[in-house]
């Protein structure tokens, strides 16, 4: 015979109660994330472009002494 006792929840007012409880700390959680990828694109952008940089003047740069590039084949 199951017993039933007074203040017991279903699962769906668990879940209900649950997501109450946690909904301002998830929201917060999310738009950490959001400003995370946000920089994390920004700091690669600026990589990429140091990058691009650097291989521009390594390749267009006499370092031979015979006025052809290094990697000219």
């Amino acid at each position: 015979m199951p017993m039933s006792v007074s203040g017991d929840i279903t699962q769906k007012g668990y879940e209900k109660k649950r997501m109450k409880l946690l909904s301002p700390y998830l929201s917060s959680q999310k738009a950490a994330g959001t400003a995370c990828i946000v920089v994390l694109f920004l700091y690669l952008r600026e990589l990429l472009s140091s990058l691009l940089d650097f291989l521009t003047v390594l390749f267009a740069e006499p370092w031979c002494g015979n006025g052809s590039s290094l990697f000219a084949l």
